[in-house]
């Protein structure tokens, strides 16, 4: 009976351990499908997320072009108070690993490079956040 139950220990712990492999094989094998980045991505805060658009709309986004290069559309100046005038600037992209990409642009003030950790990238909806930013010297 003893050894029963330490037969079934010892297959929980051997099951639990190939399903945690799984999770972070899964996990780490995210790639970023750069052909999916093309294009022009919007912030829906309801979802957490940046939604694939045909047009330029009149707020923030980014565009993400073939061959690294970027526009970020944002804030024209230093004030945030409405309304609030937007301007296209131009840049670079990079992927530094499977899941992060490295922004450059030229903004109102400086150059500001930004690294971004991409967590799923679909044809309509791209999740990223923000991991390091610093303006250039």
């Amino acid at each position: 009976m003893e050894n029963s139950i330490f037969m079934h220990l010892y297959y929980m712990k051997f099951k639990n351990s190939i399903l945690l492999l799984i999770v972070f094989t899964v996990c780490a094998s995210f790639k970023i499908d750069t052909n999916n980045l093309i294009g022009t991505w919007v912030y829906h805060g309801e979802k957490a997320a940046y939604a694939k658009q045909r047009s330029i709309p009149k707020g923030r986004c980014f565009i993400f072009k073939k061959g690294g290069k970027l526009i970020v559309r944002q804030n024209a100046g230093w004030c945030g108070t409405p309304p609030i005038t937007y301007r296209n600037f131009e840049g670079s992209w990079e992927l530094t690993s499977d899941s992060t990409i490295r922004l450059s642009y030229k903004n109102w003030i400086d150059t500001t490079t930004t690294e971004w950790k991409v967590s799923s990238l679909t044809k309509r909806w791209l999740k990223m956040k923000p991991i390091f930013s610093k303006p250039n010297e």
